[in-house]
């Protein structure tokens, strides 16, 4: 329904990156929240975490990007968040109270849904539906067997010996660092290699090419980065070779996010590691005993009652460590369903040189 006007008139639009924050910003022409100079200043992008700073203001807009990862982020962040249940319910007091709420995201599931079901139950929903995916003209190359990332890197040397420019991306911070090595062992100038890690993101040059992405990217040779770049970035620059390796760390769906930031790549040359790793739990109700049973421990009064929040909680992860279980087989799915064609690599055929 139209948003009820106040004076003055309030958007927010809010994400779990800052990258994706950076985004926002700047095509919606909105304030950026770590460069305000108060809490109070309306029509403002807000990163998750920092959003109970911001509880004074009263959005008759508000509009949540990439809902999925971010609920995902929300329920666990690893200690990012500091006061979850409070930005939890700043987040759903302004759902409610909004005017008008769009939510976004390419991978929206039933979880997310159920959520906003669940906190805003009085909120019409409105699906909007872009139609059944068509072929989007670029290939995944798999590469498979047990030395499929060894594989891929050696393909990425070919191409700097070669003169030509790479950009590799890995579910692995580890492993981006060591292709950073191997790359380097090639005798390429450091200064045109550029590695993208959430350990290294201080340094001047990663700080650059975040506020500037495409026109960074022109800068280097190779670009190599771990999962700190998934959302949020656009790069038109074109690369002559683009590979990934993954081990099935992350879910499929946001891999996929990963390795769509070249948005011109036709030709993605993918290597999965197989996983011996089959058996995470993906049963609601086991999680939820195992909970309690931790919980137990803690509080030995006897009856234990879940929180909502930690309810969504495990609910997430039985998904989550579902889609890891079966994580090529997903990924490869996912992948059509997004319109890739799917075919294993001819890597004898080296027709990016």
């Amino acid at each position: 329904h139209p948003p009820v006007r106040k004076n003055p008139f309030c958007s927010i639009a809010t994400a779990h990156r800052i990258s994706l924050i950076d985004s926002l910003a700047n095509r919606l022409g909105m304030n950026h929240y770590d460069r305000v100079k108060s809490y109070d200043v309306p029509n403002t992008a807000i990163c998750l975490p920092s959003i109970p700073k911001f509880e004074g203001l009263e959005p008759d807009f508000l509009a949540i990007d990439e809902i999925r990862q971010t609920l995902e982020f929300l329920h666990d962040s690893g200690g990012l968040i500091e006061t979850p249940l409070k930005v939890e319910s700043q987040l759903i007091e302004w759902i409610n109270n909004a005017g008008l709420t769009i939510v976004a995201d390419a991978d929206f599931n039933q979880a997310s849904l159920d959520w906003l079901m669940t906190n805003c139950p009085s909120m019409p929903i409105y699906w909007l539906d872009n139609g059944k995916p068509k072929r989007n003209g670029k290939t995944i190359h798999r590469i498979d067997g047990g030395d499929s990332i060894e594989k891929l890197i050696n393909r990425a040397i070919d191409a700097v010996k070669a003169e030509k420019s790479a950009w590799l991306a890995f579910d692995s911070e580890t492993q981006a660092k060591r292709a950073y090595e191997s790359i380097l062992a090639t005798g390429i100038d450091s200064e045109l290699v550029l590695l993208l890690t959430g350990d290294n993101k201080g340094e001047p040059r990663q700080a650059l090419f975040h506020a500037n992405p495409d026109a960074e990217s022109r800068k280097y040779q190779v670009i190599i980065h771990s999962p700190v770049i998934s959302s949020g970035v656009s790069i038109l620059t074109e690369f002559d070779f683009v590979g990934a390796g993954f081990y099935g760390l992350i879910p499929p769906n946001e891999l996929l996010q990963m390795i769509a930031r070249l948005r011109k790549a036709n030709n993605i040359y993918v290597a999965i590691v197989p996983s011996n790793n089959h058996d995470r739990p993906t049963d609601i109700n086991d999680l939820i005993q195992g909970h309690k049973t931790q919980l137990t421990r803690i509080n030995t009064n006897g009856f234990i009652e879940l929180s909502s929040f930690d309810s969504f909680r495990l609910k997430l992860m039985a998904t989550r460590n579902k889609a890891l279980n079966e994580f090529e087989q997903q990924f490869l799915i996912l992948s059509q369903l997004k319109g890739y064609s799917v075919k294993d690599a001819e890597l004898t055929n080296a027709e990016f040189l």
